[in-house]
């Protein structure tokens, strides 16, 4: 109901969670990441005719790279990543991490069967990056995913997220590049 009455008085508009999941089954037409992702965080309307029609776009993970570029001169290619957060925002950054050529990426979510089905779904688009899913109550595995992990990425809201800060504050292993997007 809002995609409709939205497409008749908005251009688009921005989706925040948890509704990227679902903005992505309702865009009939998809950019190529958020077809490869299945999460839509930026919907346009464009105008087929007379009917409007809803474009999906994923923001996410472009913009997290242009950031690890710009603002900390990392360079994903060849690297082990940790994503904390298995929703729209994490489905956009892993993707976007794959493409960019991430040779391993780790997905820790409080609800463990959430990181496995984006593990799943991660590895049957990019089955040249090793997928795990990595339990966040098994300590020594996450620990070790995170010593592990060059870049850190936390895409949880920040009240899930602190129950996992001194364990990433406190990780060992070469230089880490932690990065926010909550």
């Amino acid at each position: 109901d809002f995609f409709s009455r939205a497409s008749q008085v908005m251009k688009g508009f921005n989706v925040t969670m948890p509704h990227k999941f679902a903005a992505y089954k309702l865009c009939p037409v998809l950019d190529g990441l958020s077809a490869v992702c299945g999460s839509v965080n930026t919907v346009v309307f464009e105008r087929i005719g007379s009917r409007p029609v809803a474009t999906g776009h994923n923001t996410d993970g472009p913009g997290l790279l242009t950031a690890l570029r710009e603002r900390a001169g990392y360079q994903p290619a060849g690297t082990s990543v940790l994503i904390l957060g298995a929703g729209g925002a994490a489905a956009g950054c892993a993707a976007a991490l794959a493409r960019a050529g991430a040779r391993r990426v780790a997905i820790v979510n409080r609800t463990v069967e959430r990181a496995m089905e984006l593990v799943e779904n991660m590895e049957q688009m990019f089955d040249e990056v090793k997928w795990q899913c990595v339990d966040p109550w098994n300590t020594p595995e996450f620990q070790a995913a995170v010593n592990q992990a060059e870049l850190v990425i936390n895409c949880m809201p920040e009240e899930g997220a602190e129950q996992f800060v001194p364990m990433v504050c406190g990780a060992t292993g070469d230089r880490k590049v932690l990065c926010d997007l909550s």
